[in-house]
């Protein structure tokens, strides 16, 4: 996932079921989880349900919240994440020829991961001996949850690419030691080293070409085709949706009504829901990326306070306003404004 895709991406809705049952498994109420990304049981229930990118953004950050006090908790949920947990992304993982082949497609449709981490390959003289984790792009609310969750997710789903048989002989990571390290290093199996300058799962070169256990050419090509098509469809600006956002905002700079809105394209509400349904979208989510966006503009470009700012965006209270752009960003109105995203 990357920030500024979440609003257009669509993701199995099994990542939010593990952490779902995570939270069931520990006994904590996840209601206020499920309110925050905007779902309900019956459409986590369903094992053949999507979410979107934000929904699943904010799941995590309301799970976070939840679990502050429980760091291996974020670990033990990584080791459930199974490749075929990722839809087609997973499964183009699993029947890759080779751990190399594997490597490429993970970059390519990086969009599809639920993390916000970047994975970049290794190489030693032009072979590939290991892949790195780079945190800087997750918002500071959920690094160490992406961190720990990270350490179990990614050995388990290397281990799945080599059905059991992993070829990581070294783990470093850049956190210092957990409480208990040797609990980490028994589950995974693999050596750790705490404190290191990077974080990075290592392997000697000559596996980067041996042929996969699950690779398989035809398999491998239906899935990235499945992987692109995902992609290619939720990236397209789709022209109803661009209608809408444009439609939203009235000409007095007030945010339309769901009915109003309808009304403004023409259509029913019923016809409304339908079609931004069909573009992964609800009026609720459609206002958010609005706001997001002329929140963006004001703070970079104008010269109102953050008061003003939120009550242009139709917030009575600042409190309220700096809880929706954490929840739309990770980020509070004041750190933003005093460095945009993109700034290095």
């Amino acid at each position: 996932m990357r920030l500024e895709t979440l609003d257009r991406l669509s993701f199995p809705n099994l990542s939010i079921r593990i952490m779902l049952s995570m939270l069931e498994e520990a006994g904590i109420d996840p209601s206020c989880a499920l309110e925050a990304a905007n779902l309900d049981h019956a459409a986590i229930d369903d094992p053949t349900g999507h979410v979107t990118g934000r929904q699943e953004f904010d799941f995590q950050l309301t799970y976070v919240e939840l679990t502050s006090h429980m760091p291996e908790l974020w670990f033990r949920t990584g080791l459930r994440y199974r490749l075929p947990s990722y839809g087609a992304y997973g499964l183009a993982l699993l029947t890759s020829m080779t751990l190399r082949r594997g490597m490429e497609l993970s970059g390519q449709f990086s969009d599809l991961n639920y993390s916000l981490m970047e994975y970049v390959p290794l190489f030693d003289k032009g072979r590939l001996t290991g892949m790195m984790m780079d945190p800087s792009a997750i918002p500071e609310p959920l690094r160490a949850f992406s961190m720990h969750r990270a350490l179990g997710s990614v050995t388990t789903l290397m281990q799945d690419m080599w059905q059991g048989s992993c070829p990581v002989t070294h783990l470093e990571i850049s956190m210092p030691a957990f409480e208990q390290p040797v609990r980490y290093e028994d589950a995974l199996r693999i050596p750790i080293s705490f404190g290191a300058e990077r974080n990075a799962w290592l392997w000697p070169a000559e596996f980067e070409d041996k042929p996969l256990p699950m690779g398989n050419v035809l398999l491998e090509q239906t899935y990235h085709r499945q992987c692109a098509e995902i992609i290619g469809r939720c990236t397209r600006p789709q022209e109803f949706v661009t209608r809408a956002m444009t439609a939203l905002v009235s000409g007095q700079g007030v945010y339309l009504s769901c009915s109003e809105l309808a009304a403004a394209l023409n259509v029913s509400e019923r016809t409304m829901h339908r079609r931004l349904g069909e573009n992964n979208l609800s009026y609720r989510m459609l206002l958010d990326q609005v706001r997001y966006q002329h929140a963006r503009q004001l703070l970079q470009s104008s010269g109102l306070s953050l008061e003003q700012v939120a009550f242009k965006l139709g917030y009575s209270e600042m409190a309220a306003f700096t809880h929706a752009f954490i929840r739309w960003s990770g980020r509070s109105p004041s750190s933003f404004r005093r460095k945009p995203a993109g700034d290095g």
